[in-house]
């Protein structure tokens, strides 16, 4: 989450105010409601990790075999969520590109 708050930041041109607005906004807005991720114990991650392997199993069976054959939950590929994910791994002008589409 600390990548999307700096992102977020960054993003408004180090406006603590506004940068802070919108994230509340990403938190607590039906549209995004992104809190629900982090409440009780991550059961928001949970629900979302379980979603995507029942998915993966169906479609990608292929795939959900070797993600599986690397032991790790498909709870930890979900930690983050897709704001995070790709803060983490684009530059920051494509991450603010794609930040400002999400809101937008």
């Amino acid at each position: 989450m600390n990548y999307l708050a700096a992102l977020v930041l960054v993003g408004v041109g180090m406006d603590e105010h506004v940068a802070f607005t919108i994230f509340v906004a990403l938190m607590e807005h039906p549209r995004y409601n992104l809190k629900h991720l982090y409440t009780n114990r991550l059961k928001g991650v949970s629900e979302v990790s379980e979603a995507l392997q029942a998915e993966m199993e169906q479609e990608m069976p292929l795939v959900m075999e070797r993600v599986l054959a690397l032991k790790l939950p498909m709870f930890t590929y979900c930690m983050t969520p897709l704001v995070g994910l790709f803060a983490n791994l684009l530059e920051i002008d494509i991450s603010l590109h794609v930040l400002d589409r999400v809101i937008l």
